[in-house]
């Protein structure tokens, strides 16, 4: 149980990092924030580089969204 609170703190910072990120770099090019978004975390789930792949973690998270 512990590891997967640590695990799932771990990758709410890091989602919120990273959509940081996507929202900063979608105004750059002058595009709506959600686009950078959506660009984000389809790069960072789990069918491009599966940083966060646990599907417990990304419901959880889906339902905090």
């Amino acid at each position: 149980m512990e590891a997967f609170v640590y695990q799932f703190f771990l990758s709410l910072g890091l989602l919120s990092f990273i959509s940081l990120i996507g929202g900063a770099l979608s105004a750059k090019f002058r595009q709506p924030a959600v686009m950078g978004f959506i660009l984000m975390g389809v790069i960072v789930g789990p069918n491009v580089l599966g940083i966060v792949s646990d599907n417990q973690i990304i419901e959880l998270l889906a339902e905090l969204g």
